[in-house]
Protein backbone atom coordinates (compact mmCIF):
# COMPACT_ATOMS: atom_id res chain seq x y z
CA UNK A 1 0.00 0.00 0.00
CA UNK A 2 0.93 3.47 -1.05
CA UNK A 3 -0.08 7.16 0.96
CA UNK A 4 1.85 9.15 -1.26
CA UNK A 5 -1.24 10.94 -2.79
CA UNK A 6 -2.73 11.54 0.75
CA UNK A 7 0.95 12.80 1.55
CA UNK A 8 0.89 14.99 -1.56
CA UNK A 9 -2.70 16.41 -0.29
CA UNK A 10 -2.11 16.71 3.07
CA UNK A 11 0.88 19.71 1.81
CA UNK A 12 -0.82 21.52 -0.31
CA UNK A 13 -0.87 25.29 1.18
CA UNK A 14 -4.67 25.81 0.09
CA UNK A 15 -5.99 22.78 2.06
CA UNK A 16 -6.97 22.21 5.25
CA UNK A 17 -6.25 18.82 7.10
CA UNK A 18 -5.91 16.61 10.01
CA UNK A 19 -3.54 14.42 9.62
CA UNK A 20 -3.96 11.04 11.66
CA UNK A 21 -1.06 8.41 12.38
CA UNK A 22 0.83 5.99 14.32
CA UNK A 23 4.39 6.42 15.50
CA UNK A 24 7.35 6.54 13.33
CA UNK A 25 4.84 6.94 10.22
CA UNK A 26 6.61 10.19 8.72
CA UNK A 27 3.85 12.72 10.53
CA UNK A 28 6.80 15.03 11.46
CA UNK A 29 8.18 15.16 8.11
CA UNK A 30 5.36 15.77 6.31
CA UNK A 31 4.89 18.63 8.70
CA UNK A 32 8.17 20.00 7.55
CA UNK A 33 7.48 19.79 4.27
CA UNK A 34 4.42 21.48 4.38
CA UNK A 35 6.02 24.22 6.22
CA UNK A 36 8.78 24.47 3.27
CA UNK A 37 6.24 24.53 0.69
CA UNK A 38 4.00 27.29 2.58
CA UNK A 39 7.45 29.29 2.45
CA UNK A 40 7.39 29.60 -1.20
CA UNK A 41 3.84 31.33 -0.99
CA UNK A 42 4.40 33.79 1.41
CA UNK A 43 5.54 37.37 1.59
CA UNK A 44 7.21 36.66 5.05
CA UNK A 45 8.47 33.64 7.16
CA UNK A 46 6.35 35.28 9.97
CA UNK A 47 3.09 34.24 8.31
CA UNK A 48 3.21 30.72 8.87
CA UNK A 49 3.08 29.85 12.49
CA UNK A 50 3.59 26.75 14.06
CA UNK A 51 2.14 25.21 17.17
CA UNK A 52 3.40 22.22 19.47
CA UNK A 53 2.55 20.82 22.51
CA UNK A 54 6.05 20.67 24.06
CA UNK A 55 9.18 22.51 23.85
CA UNK A 56 11.35 19.53 22.36
CA UNK A 57 8.65 19.08 19.37
CA UNK A 58 9.03 22.65 18.75
CA UNK A 59 13.52 22.33 19.07
CA UNK A 60 13.04 19.21 16.36
CA UNK A 61 10.76 20.76 13.90
CA UNK A 62 12.76 24.01 13.92
CA UNK A 63 16.11 21.91 13.47
CA UNK A 64 14.73 19.90 10.54
CA UNK A 65 13.31 22.49 8.69
CA UNK A 66 16.58 24.13 9.13
CA UNK A 67 17.98 20.93 8.42
CA UNK A 68 16.66 20.88 4.93
CA UNK A 69 17.51 24.25 4.26
CA UNK A 70 21.16 23.61 4.37
CA UNK A 71 22.28 24.02 1.05
CA UNK A 72 24.55 21.46 1.81
CA UNK A 73 22.08 18.65 2.86
CA UNK A 74 21.41 15.84 0.53
CA UNK A 75 19.20 12.96 1.85
CA UNK A 76 18.74 9.17 0.17
CA UNK A 77 15.31 8.98 1.83
CA UNK A 78 12.72 8.42 0.00
CA UNK A 79 10.37 9.75 2.02
CA UNK A 80 12.06 13.08 2.86
CA UNK A 81 12.51 13.50 -1.42
CA UNK A 82 9.61 15.98 -1.56
CA UNK A 83 10.47 18.44 1.07
CA UNK A 84 14.26 18.68 0.07
CA UNK A 85 12.63 19.66 -3.65
CA UNK A 86 10.22 22.36 -1.76
CA UNK A 87 13.37 23.20 0.21
CA UNK A 88 15.33 24.04 -2.64
CA UNK A 89 13.09 25.84 -4.51
CA UNK A 90 12.94 28.41 -1.96
CA UNK A 91 16.84 29.10 -1.59
CA UNK A 92 16.59 32.67 -2.74
CA UNK A 93 14.13 33.56 -0.59
CA UNK A 94 15.33 31.66 2.34
CA UNK A 95 18.82 33.79 1.82
CA UNK A 96 17.11 37.34 1.31
CA UNK A 97 15.36 36.73 4.19
CA UNK A 98 18.27 35.63 6.41
CA UNK A 99 16.58 32.74 7.95
CA UNK A 100 19.28 30.37 8.47
CA UNK A 101 21.16 33.33 10.15
CA UNK A 102 18.30 34.68 12.12
CA UNK A 103 16.08 31.13 12.56
CA UNK A 104 13.64 33.30 15.20
CA UNK A 105 11.71 34.17 12.74
CA UNK A 106 10.59 30.58 12.11
CA UNK A 107 7.49 30.92 14.00
CA UNK A 108 7.34 27.47 16.04
CA UNK A 109 6.13 28.10 19.18
CA UNK A 110 4.59 26.18 22.23
CA UNK A 111 1.11 27.34 22.87
CA UNK A 112 2.38 29.04 25.80
CA UNK A 113 5.44 30.46 24.07
CA UNK A 114 3.42 31.63 21.61
CA UNK A 115 1.31 33.47 23.82
CA UNK A 116 3.97 34.65 25.67
CA UNK A 117 5.10 35.90 22.11
CA UNK A 118 1.82 37.96 21.45
CA UNK A 119 1.76 40.00 25.14
CA UNK A 120 5.66 40.61 24.10
CA UNK A 121 4.64 42.33 20.33
CA UNK A 122 1.41 43.81 21.63
CA UNK A 123 2.20 45.69 25.48
CA UNK A 124 -0.92 48.27 24.65
CA UNK A 125 -3.75 45.87 23.51
CA UNK A 126 -2.88 42.81 25.79
CA UNK A 127 -3.23 45.35 28.84
CA UNK A 128 -0.28 43.84 30.87
CA UNK A 129 2.03 46.50 31.09
CA UNK A 130 5.44 44.65 31.53
CA UNK A 131 6.08 41.48 29.90
CA UNK A 132 5.12 39.08 32.09
CA UNK A 133 6.55 35.28 32.34
CA UNK A 134 5.01 32.08 32.73
CA UNK A 135 5.33 30.34 36.07
CA UNK A 136 5.79 26.75 36.80
CA UNK A 137 4.46 26.95 40.36
CA UNK A 138 1.42 28.32 40.33
CA UNK A 139 -0.07 27.31 43.63
CA UNK A 140 1.33 31.02 45.55
CA UNK A 141 -1.07 32.75 42.82
CA UNK A 142 -3.97 30.72 42.75
CA UNK A 143 -4.20 31.44 46.89
CA UNK A 144 -3.32 35.55 46.37
CA UNK A 145 -6.52 35.41 43.35
CA UNK A 146 -8.65 33.49 46.03
CA UNK A 147 -7.48 35.95 49.31
CA UNK A 148 -8.79 39.36 46.84
CA UNK A 149 -11.81 37.28 45.99
CA UNK A 150 -12.91 37.13 50.08
CA UNK A 151 -11.61 40.92 50.48
CA UNK A 152 -14.07 42.56 48.33
CA UNK A 153 -16.91 41.13 51.46
CA UNK A 154 -16.26 44.70 52.76
CA UNK A 155 -16.20 47.01 49.18
CA UNK A 156 -19.12 47.60 47.49
CA UNK A 157 -17.78 45.12 44.57
CA UNK A 158 -20.65 43.54 42.55
CA UNK A 159 -19.77 40.13 43.65
CA UNK A 160 -19.63 41.35 47.83
CA UNK A 161 -23.09 39.60 48.32
CA UNK A 162 -21.91 36.56 46.48
CA UNK A 163 -18.82 35.89 48.72
CA UNK A 164 -21.04 36.51 51.92
CA UNK A 165 -23.37 34.07 50.83
CA UNK A 166 -20.49 31.60 49.68
CA UNK A 167 -19.03 32.32 53.51
CA UNK A 168 -22.35 31.63 55.14
CA UNK A 169 -22.82 28.52 53.47
CA UNK A 170 -18.82 27.41 55.31
CA UNK A 171 -19.96 29.13 58.14
CA UNK A 172 -17.31 31.37 57.57
CA UNK A 173 -14.56 29.53 57.29
CA UNK A 174 -12.81 31.08 55.23
CA UNK A 175 -9.81 29.24 54.89
CA UNK A 176 -12.28 26.45 53.37
CA UNK A 177 -13.16 28.80 50.64
CA UNK A 178 -9.74 29.47 49.88
CA UNK A 179 -9.21 26.13 49.59
CA UNK A 180 -11.74 25.60 47.21
CA UNK A 181 -11.26 28.46 44.68
CA UNK A 182 -7.30 27.30 44.25
CA UNK A 183 -8.68 23.76 43.59
CA UNK A 184 -11.24 25.44 40.66
CA UNK A 185 -8.95 27.97 39.44
CA UNK A 186 -6.38 24.64 38.75
CA UNK A 187 -9.46 22.83 36.71
CA UNK A 188 -10.32 25.93 34.94
CA UNK A 189 -9.88 24.20 31.93
CA UNK A 190 -13.24 22.32 32.79
CA UNK A 191 -15.89 24.96 33.69
CA UNK A 192 -14.66 28.31 32.44
CA UNK A 193 -16.16 27.64 29.12
CA UNK A 194 -19.58 27.18 30.81
CA UNK A 195 -18.86 30.80 32.58
CA UNK A 196 -17.14 32.85 30.02
CA UNK A 197 -20.30 34.51 29.02
CA UNK A 198 -22.71 36.15 30.92
CA UNK A 199 -26.05 35.59 29.68
CA UNK A 200 -28.71 33.18 30.30
CA UNK A 201 -27.63 29.99 28.20
CA UNK A 202 -24.22 29.93 30.11
CA UNK A 203 -25.81 29.75 33.36
CA UNK A 204 -28.48 27.60 33.21
CA UNK A 205 -26.53 25.22 31.41
CA UNK A 206 -24.53 25.28 34.75
CA UNK A 207 -27.62 24.80 36.60
CA UNK A 208 -28.76 21.96 34.79
CA UNK A 209 -25.42 19.90 35.36
CA UNK A 210 -25.79 20.61 38.88
CA UNK A 211 -29.02 19.25 38.92
CA UNK A 212 -28.17 16.36 37.28
CA UNK A 213 -25.55 15.58 39.62
CA UNK A 214 -27.54 16.41 42.55
CA UNK A 215 -30.10 13.99 41.44
CA UNK A 216 -28.25 11.44 40.79
CA UNK A 217 -26.10 11.77 44.40
CA UNK A 218 -29.94 11.66 45.91
CA UNK A 219 -30.52 8.78 43.66
CA UNK A 220 -27.84 6.52 45.34
CA UNK A 221 -29.17 8.12 48.86
CA UNK A 222 -32.75 7.56 48.53
CA UNK A 223 -31.90 4.22 47.92
CA UNK A 224 -30.01 3.35 50.79
CA UNK A 225 -32.19 5.44 53.17
CA UNK A 226 -35.34 3.39 52.30
CA UNK A 227 -33.00 -0.39 52.37
CA UNK A 228 -31.96 0.72 55.98
CA UNK A 229 -35.14 1.75 56.84
CA UNK A 230 -36.86 -2.09 56.02
CA UNK A 231 -33.63 -3.30 57.42
CA UNK A 232 -34.64 -2.34 60.63
CA UNK A 233 -38.09 -2.58 60.22
CA UNK A 234 -38.70 1.18 60.97
CA UNK A 235 -42.25 2.74 59.10
CA UNK A 236 -41.70 5.83 57.29
CA UNK A 237 -44.97 7.46 58.66
CA UNK A 238 -43.15 6.64 62.27
CA UNK A 239 -40.51 8.29 61.04
CA UNK A 240 -42.19 11.43 59.65
CA UNK A 241 -43.95 11.64 62.94
CA UNK A 242 -41.24 11.48 64.99
CA UNK A 243 -38.92 14.41 62.95
CA UNK A 244 -42.39 16.14 62.59
CA UNK A 245 -42.28 16.51 66.39
CA UNK A 246 -38.35 17.03 66.57
CA UNK A 247 -38.71 19.77 64.28
CA UNK A 248 -41.66 21.49 66.87
CA UNK A 249 -39.67 21.24 69.94
CA UNK A 250 -36.52 22.56 68.09
CA UNK A 251 -38.75 25.95 66.35
CA UNK A 252 -40.47 26.05 70.35
CA UNK A 253 -37.31 26.34 71.83
CA UNK A 254 -35.74 28.98 69.14
CA UNK A 255 -32.93 26.74 68.26
CA UNK A 256 -31.70 26.86 64.75
CA UNK A 257 -30.91 23.51 62.76
CA UNK A 258 -31.64 22.18 59.47
CA UNK A 259 -34.39 19.67 61.09
CA UNK A 260 -36.91 22.93 61.19
CA UNK A 261 -37.77 22.69 57.71
CA UNK A 262 -38.93 19.24 58.30
CA UNK A 263 -41.89 21.04 60.15
CA UNK A 264 -44.54 20.58 57.48
CA UNK A 265 -43.18 16.85 56.31
CA UNK A 266 -46.21 15.02 55.23
CA UNK A 267 -43.50 12.08 53.06
CA UNK A 268 -39.99 11.22 53.06
CA UNK A 269 -37.86 13.51 50.75
CA UNK A 270 -37.16 12.14 47.56
CA UNK A 271 -34.46 12.11 44.52
CA UNK A 272 -35.51 15.77 43.54
CA UNK A 273 -33.31 18.97 44.06
CA UNK A 274 -35.79 20.51 45.50
CA UNK A 275 -36.06 18.23 48.36
CA UNK A 276 -32.13 19.33 49.29
CA UNK A 277 -33.53 20.98 52.80
CA UNK A 278 -35.26 17.89 53.69
CA UNK A 279 -32.65 15.58 52.98
CA UNK A 280 -30.21 18.17 55.45
CA UNK A 281 -33.02 18.04 58.28
CA UNK A 282 -33.52 14.18 57.39
CA UNK A 283 -29.31 13.98 57.91
CA UNK A 284 -29.37 15.93 60.92
CA UNK A 285 -31.93 14.53 63.27
CA UNK A 286 -30.39 10.28 61.79
CA UNK A 287 -26.85 10.86 61.33
CA UNK A 288 -23.71 12.18 63.39
CA UNK A 289 -21.18 14.68 61.90
CA UNK A 290 -19.47 11.31 60.60
CA UNK A 291 -21.81 10.21 58.54
CA UNK A 292 -23.27 7.49 60.84
CA UNK A 293 -26.29 6.65 62.51
CA UNK A 294 -26.97 8.21 65.64
CA UNK A 295 -27.05 5.82 68.83
CA UNK A 296 -28.86 7.83 70.71
CA UNK A 297 -31.62 11.37 70.39
CA UNK A 298 -31.02 14.46 72.59
CA UNK A 299 -32.28 17.93 73.31
CA UNK A 300 -30.15 19.18 70.87
CA UNK A 301 -31.71 17.53 68.26
CA UNK A 302 -35.49 18.02 69.30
Amino acid sequence: MSDSRQRSLAVEPGRSVIVQAPAGSGKTTLLVERYLGLLGVVEAPEEILAITFTRKAAAEMRMRILQFLDPGFESDEPHEQAALEKARAVEDRVAEWGLRENPQRLLIRTIDSFNHYLARTMPVASQLGPVPAPAENTAALYHEAARRVLETIDSRDEIADDVKALLLWRDHRSQDIEDLLVSLLGKREQWLRVLAGTGTPQRGLLESSLETVIGDQLEQASRAFHQALDRHGIAGDELLEVLRLAADSLVEENRPGALVDCGELTRLPANDPADLALWRGVGFALLTNEGKWRKSLTVATG
